[in-house]
């Protein structure tokens, strides 16, 4: 949509394109994560049309104030920077805006309560000063919410991309599983085991195979009607790699270790399909934490993988179970 805005010639006023993309969904999904990656990715696959990129992070927390009508000021003030920034039309300028709710709540539920009137204001700013970006084609605005039903309709309207982002699926469990246990066994916390390799041997002349060829080549040879028949030795075959130092992927693990169940890559798998509905947050913590509570490697010593896969294994199951209690208790409060 960028290239195809920049293209010469085209009325930009025809269109109502804010640059404007949110990422809601639950806590710890990487919505902040994934917008500087989307960032990263757009300053390479658009570096021919911009000379350099900017990447500027708002801190909406920051831009309420506790004196009246002050918040409004604050971000005025922020994207007239912005908007100065923005002149130069060979420069990509992407911000970013954590937990948007902040400063674009919604005006109805501010004026019916007892609330102040500093957060429409607060509201009412923010809509103009995205107004005023429209103008600036080399301008994106990346958002991200846990609670879209807090932002004001009017800013949502105003979003081109409204995108959930939702809880790890259990392949994204297993490579995030993945990475932390092979970082575990890289720095030696964790030890792999010995490594098994399997070999296809050489075919030599001591082959069985070998010496039947070679008697039937004699026996050709013997005919004196007939020239000898040359076979040609057989390439080497490659090593095989049965298993290396690190868990595999997730296509290796599905191909390699279907018939094996008991293998460190499917039982990881197993505890990954158990952990949907947890967060990403939550996962990545996970591995180091059984590490130090399950296992002694946490007292300067190592463990080897199948103990640090069932220490995963229990700190999941606790977690899920601190999970159901914390739903359960919230839902009795609720019917209370």
């Amino acid at each position: 949509m960028i290239e195809m805005m920049n293209q010469p010639g085209l009325s930009l006023s025809t269109f109502n394109w804010n640059r404007l993309c949110l990422l809601h969904g639950p806590p710890g999904s990487g919505k902040s994560t994934l917008c500087r990656a989307l960032v990263q990715k757009l300053s390479i696959r658009l570096g021919d049309t911009f000379a350099k990129s900017m990447l500027i992070e708002i801190n909406t927390n920051s831009m309420l104030s506790k004196y009246f009508g002050e918040s409004g000021k604050l971000i005025g003030g922020t994207f007239d920077q912005i908007h100065g920034i923005a002149q130069d039309p060979r420069a990509l300028i992407c911000v970013v805006m954590d937990e948007v709710e902040t400063i674009a709540g919604n005006r109805e539920r501010s004026t019916s309560g007892s609330e102040c009137n500093d957060g429409l204001r607060a509201t009412n700013q923010l809509l103009t000063a995205l107004d005023r970006m429209r103008g600036l084609p080399n301008v994106i605005v990346l958002c991200t919410s846990n609670l879209i039903t807090a932002i004001d309709r009017a800013f949502l309207d105003r979003v081109d991309i409204k995108q959930l982002i939702p809880c790890p699926s259990p392949a994204a469990i297993y490579n995030i599983f993945q990475s932390c246990l092979n970082e575990l066994i890289r720095s030696k916390l964790v030890d792999f085991g010995p490594v098994q390799i399997s070999t296809t041997p050489t075919p030599t002349h001591d082959d069985p195979t070998q010496a039947a060829r070679g008697s039937s080549s004699s026996s050709l040879s013997s005919s004196p009607s007939k020239q000898p028949i040359r076979t040609a030795p057989l390439p080497p075959e490659p090593w095989t790699l049965i298993s290396t130092t690190e868990l595999p992927t997730l296509a290796q693990m599905r191909v390699r270790l279907i018939d094996s169940p008991q293998s460190p890559g499917r039982r990881v798998w197993a505890i990954a399909e158990q952990c949907q509905g947890l967060s990403g947050r939550t996962l990545r913590r996970l591995p180091i934490l059984a590490l130090a509570m399950y296992t002694y490697g946490g007292g300067g010593g190592t463990c080897t993988l199948p103990d640090a896969i069932s220490a995963l294994q229990a700190a999941v199951e606790q977690e899920l179970h601190v999970a159901a209690t914390t739903t359960m208790d919230g839902k009795s409060t609720q019917n209370a």
